[in-house]
């Protein structure tokens, strides 16, 4: 079976007024919508994705950035400038890493728990809702909180979430992604899904990153550990 995987498409990373907005954010909204198109057994057969014959997938998955304020990666808890890379005790982030340290790139506060820019896009609740509904639907659908540990950043879907174990309980073995932002937690939830034994395909159209920069490093790095890059066009072939 096949899951999709809608990361992190909330306020506070889309354009005009999230704190932390990833260019271009938007754009990937036509996108996500004809993947959850793909879940429901009412799909627009009109859609780029789908045809009378289309498989479907089973289980959808969708993560929240979920920060306590004075979190670990804001900036103005080490009262420093937004984008700044500061070191910080590993030990934060795994339990074997005494007098070891990485490196944390400081954001503006976003993502604070209940607040509005925490909050998934209003059209993308919509369509997730529709296809909960939908009429004899056997759809799994999964929601994920990360980063709600205040010393503790989290980019990946997986980390501190059972996103694994209902993946592995419902038999999934590919993962198709789509969200924010490519260079961030788009990657580290890709890698995070090919170490724990997954095919993964990174939907180009349903992505955006921070930085052109970073985001080519991090497609990079992606493609050299067997995660695939794929148009909106190629999903319905490639399901299971």
């Amino acid at each position: 079976m096949s899951a999709l995987l809608l990361i992190d498409i909330q306020y506070d990373f889309l354009p005009p007024s999230g704190t932390l907005a990833v260019p271009d954010g938007l754009s990937i909204l036509p996108s996500v919508h004809s993947l959850l198109s793909l879940c429901s057994p009412s799909s627009n057969t009109t859609s780029s994705v789908t045809n009378e014959n289309s498989k479907r997938f089973g289980l959808l998955a969708l993560s929240q950035d979920w920060h306590p304020p004075g979190h670990v990666s804001f900036a103005s808890t080490h009262a420093l400038a937004p984008f700044t890379a500061v070191q910080l005790p590993a030990s934060l982030h795994k339990t074997d890493a005494e007098g070891e340290s990485l490196t944390q790139m400081l954001w503006p506060d976003h993502c604070v728990q209940g607040s509005r820019g925490a909050e998934v896009e209003e059209s993308v609740v919509g369509k997730v809702k529709e296809v909960e509904g939908a009429s004899g639907n056997g759809l799994k659908v999964v929601r994920v909180k990360k980063g709600y540990v205040k010393e503790r950043d989290a980019y990946s879907a997986f980390e501190g979430t059972d996103l694994d174990v209902q993946l592995k309980e419902h038999g999934i073995r590919k993962l198709f992604l789509a969200g924010l932002a490519t260079d961030y937690c788009i990657r580290a939830t890709a890698l995070s899904g090919v170490n724990h034994g997954y095919e993964v395909y990174v939907v180009e159209e349903g992505v955006r990153g921070v930085a052109e920069e970073t985001s080519a490093t991090a497609v990079e790095e992606m493609k050299a550990t067997s995660v695939k890059f794929i148009k909106l066009e190629e999903v319905q072939g490639l399901l299971l």
